[in-house]
């Protein structure tokens, strides 16, 4: 209504202009002021019915025009609903939008989905994926199906459509029963059918102009619509719109009454001279109709033209026509054309551009994410934070996705929660579109800890309008605020510390049940929030500080518990209970301080103290008895040996056999007796930090060549074999050769002692840069898994009733030795393969590392 006034505004503009001058000239005159009013309000009111009649007249021409399109829309949409067959119109999405004649077809109550068509026929599954084909290449098709229920074969057609020329396209399926060739299969109720909206009437004409096209190649479609309208020169007169007909040549051979009226001539003239509705150079004209000839397909054009001294838009329309869809002798009408006046239409999309522009100005700079989405769910307007929020690039929004097709991408990248049914979750977004009537407000949570609230309104102009808002902080702090005083009161009563917080006024604002108990104070004391010099008032039984001294001492403890730099200290009160505690100054001023009981913790502390400081005396007292008594045994069992060797070798005469024997037995058992004091005494050296090593090259091959002939002989007496398995290139390494033979040979002795008789023994090498790794493996009885760490103890055995088991000092010799060379030692054992000792040495030998102190420190 304003657009109409302000069309009027040079008139109004005149008439205010007159009155004033009326009102000007009179005053200037001396006419009376009664006289000027009268004569003022005459020129209004006359200025009133002149408006009002230009305004009823504009508004008589635009309802004569509705009334004309109207009738257009009617006789297309009977025209659509003539044809022997019924139809399906999809969206791009897949989403039935309409249905015509379908469902009766095929004896069903109705169809709304896909799949309801898909379950209604024998073929659903070609059907499907013909269907599914034109969705994605926009491929027409043509197939026969027949009903589930009768056996009723139907004609399949599918073609894609595009509404206008800018327009979306929709996927439209028609079926036509096998056999109908001409009008009177047409279902009764298409004579009173009566479109819904004035879009959808302009749209189904638009779609009954395609279906001329697809007529000749899809059976009597094009005969049946010529027979609903007789095409007659004289039927067209009575259109109020310029129609027109060319032929081969695309002359003009017949046009309308309105067509003449629009070009301001005669019939015959226009006919004689060939005057074109459109100019010469225009592509909505006699171009146009040579695509139309050349393509066989109608097209739609829009371009401007004079009319009457008026500057208008004109759609036009071609389309091609059977050569007997036109009775009349001489050439045949090949092209229809006819032309619409849109003007009307492009001032309204011209003023809605405009305010289209203005608002998303006005989105394009607000924080919330924003995006708008048209009735074909493409996305028609996106601002900066929108882009910035689902980080999808500029150059796929420009380029209008679907609804559906940002859905799938949001949800390959996890940007939006995840669904149990997410083709469910996205029929139902979908549905949106066509269901959605008031705003709807959500919250939606993403993967990231985003929270988004989420407004899905209707727009205006069809399709939905999204607003995400990111509402993380605001949700963080709503929670955190009704949450912050339970969480923190359950936290307090539940610690066992004492908390106790001073404000700076030097009250009490916040403290625990705990501080009542350790302080012992009464909870009722301590919630009149007290001065903390009246707190420490209250513990002075439990401080053990001098009467004479009581004051100076409350006076630093005051200061203390309101010092704004952190303290720590321990108080021993005097029911000899100790407490430690802290101070923390808080953000807005306050002093926390914390206590804590730890008189049981002080108590176990000394305890172990003690009993660790025995121990280690303990250590050390059977390390120094070893040591001497190891000593003291050597000289004595020297000299044993000594004799034994004296008797064995017969200086001083001949030896019966028996004497021999146990001449033999005493030198044997001597040299173990030997060894087990020397390996004491390493233990002693090595625990006392006096051992050290010499490290030089040693070949690795030589070295276990020569640890196998040192215990060749004892293998041999118990029937076990020893194998070597060690590369020709493993080179050498840095250790002290006498003590890696003392390894090699308490590992193969342990081996001898727990693998029967008839097994075997395997020393193997190899090269595992840094380290040079040698293991010892066995088929005995096995370690088990508890006692594997123990073995490597001090006269730790692991099988206490074997028969051969020695004192139980060999693996802890082997794990020192091996450290102090800087490595380690590593067992594994299996109660069915035997047992594997590997011991990892480092192929370089650290400088200056001499002792097993050194090397434990390094």
């Amino acid at each position: 209504m304003l657009k109409q006034y302000l069309t009027k505004a040079p008139l109004v503009a005149g008439l205010l202009a007159l009155l004033v001058f009326v009102v000007v000239a009179g005053a200037g005159i001396g006419l009376a002021w009664p006289v000027l009013l009268a004569v003022t309000s005459s020129l209004l009111a006359m200025a009133l019915v002149v408006a009002y009649g230009l305004l009823w007249r504009k508004n008589a021409r635009q309802e004569h025009h509705f009334r004309q399109v109207r009738f257009i829309a009617d006789r297309f949409q009977s025209m659509l609903h003539a044809i022997p067959g019924g139809y399906c119109l999809f969206t791009p999405q897949g989403i039935l939008r309409e249905e015509y004649g379908v469902a009766a077809r095929f004896g069903v109550a109705r169809i709304t989905h896909l799949d309801d068509l898909i379950g209604v026929v024998k073929e659903g599954a070609d059907l499907l994926e013909a269907f599914r084909k034109l969705q994605l290449t926009g491929e027409a098709f043509v197939q026969q199906v027949h009903g589930s229920k009768d056996g009723k074969a139907v004609h399949v057609s599918g073609c894609r459509l595009r509404i206008g020329n800018e327009g979306p396209h929709v996927d439209m399926l028609w079926f036509i029963d096998q056999g109908a060739s001409d009008h009177h299969a047409v279902p009764k109720a298409a004579a009173s059918a009566v479109p819904p909206t004035m879009a959808e009437e302009v749209a189904a004409a638009k779609e009954t102009t395609a279906k001329w096209d697809e007529a000749p190649a899809h059976g009597q479609h094009g005969s049946s619509c010529t027979k609903v309208l007789p095409l007659t020169p004289t039927a067209f007169d009575a259109l109020p719109f310029p129609i027109w007909g060319r032929d081969a040549d695309l002359k003009i051979v017949l046009c309308n009454a309105a067509y003449v009226k629009a070009l301001d001539t005669t019939p015959q003239a226009a006919l004689d001279n060939q005057i074109e509705l459109m100019d010469a150079t225009s592509k909505s004209g006699k171009v146009l109709a040579g695509q139309v000839l050349a393509t066989g397909t109608s097209q739609t054009g829009r371009d401007h033209v004079v009319v009457h001294g008026r500057r208008c838009l004109m759609e036009v329309t071609e389309l091609p026509l059977p050569d007997d869809a036109f009775p009349k002798d001489g050439d045949a009408v090949r092209l229809l054309g006819f032309a619409l006046d849109v003007t009307n239409e492009e001032d309204t999309e011209a003023e809605l551009k405009r305010h289209l522009v203005s608002h998303h100005e006005v989105m394009e700079h607000l924080g919330a994410a924003i995006c708008v989405y048209g009735a074909d769910t493409r996305l028609e307007f996106y601002n900066r934070a929108y882009q910035r929020l689902w980080e999808i690039p500029d150059a796929v929004l420009d380029s209008k996705p679907t609804f559906g097709e940002i859905l799938e991408d949001l949800r390959t990248r996890r940007k939006i929660p995840e669904q149990a049914d997410f083709r469910k979750y996205k029929k139902e977004r979908l549905a949106l579109f066509t269901s959605l009537l008031e705003p709807m407000e959500d919250v939606m949570y993403l993967p990231d800890g985003t929270s988004l609230r989420v407004l899905t309104a209707p727009h205006p102009l069809g399709g939905l309008m999204f607003v995400h808002e990111n509402v993380t902080d605001q949700l963080a702090l709503e929670t955190s605020y009704n949450t912050l005083m339970a969480v923190q009161r359950e936290t307090l009563d539940n610690l066992a510390e004492g908390i106790a917080v001073f404000g700076p006024d030097g009250k009490l604002r916040l403290f625990n049940p705990a501080l009542a108990k350790i302080w012992k104070v009464e909870g009722a004391f301590l919630q009149t929030e007290p001065h903390v010099s009246d707190f420490i008032e209250t513990a002075r039984d439990l401080i053990s500080v001098p009467k004479e001294v009581w004051a100076s001492y409350k006076a630093e403890m005051v200061g203390y518990a309101l010092d704004r730099k952190p303290r720590t200290g321990r108080i021993e009160c005097t029911d000899h209970t100790v407490i430690d505690y802290q101070t923390v100054p808080l953000p807005d001023g306050s002093v926390l301080n914390s206590f804590l009981n730890i008189t049981d913790s002080v108590r176990v502390e000394q305890a172990l103290r003690a009993s660790n400081a025995a121990l280690a005396t303990a250590d050390r007292l059977k390390s120094d008895f070893v040591a001497n008594v190891s000593y003291q045994l050597r000289t004595p069992l020297n000299t044993i040996s000594g004799f034994a060797d004296i008797l064995a070798e017969q200086y001083f005469g001949k030896l019966n056999e028996r004497q021999l024997d146990y001449t033999n037995t005493i030198r044997a058992e001597s040299e173990k007796l030997t060894r087990l004091i020397n390996d004491v005494l390493d233990l002693a050296t090595i625990e006392a930090g006096r051992m050290t090593i010499d490290p030089h090259e040693v070949s690795v091959a030589s070295l276990l060549n020569e640890a196998k002939l040192m215990t060749a002989a004892w293998a041999r007496q118990q029937m076990i074999d020893v194998l070597i398995d060690c590369p020709s290139d493993i080179g050498a390494f840095e250790v002290d050769e006498h003590r890696m033979k003392q390894i090699l040979f308490n590992l193969i002795s342990n081996a001898i002692k727990y693998t029967p008789a008839g097994g075997s023994i395997a020393l193997a090498a190899w090269a595992q840069e840094p380290w040079i790794v040698i293991s010892v493996l066995d088929t005995g009885v096995g370690i088990p898994d508890d006692d594997r760490e123990r073995v490597f103890g001090k006269f730790e055995k692991a099988n206490m009733h074997l028969r051969q088991s020695g004192a139980g000092l060999g693996l802890s010799l082997v794990k020192s030795f091996v450290e102090l060379h800087g490595g380690r030692v590593e067992i594994f054992s299996d109660p069915k393969d035997g047992t594997r000792v590997s011991c990892f040495l480092p192929r370089k030998a650290s400088v200056g590392q001499t002792s097993i102190g050194q090397a434990a420190g390094a």
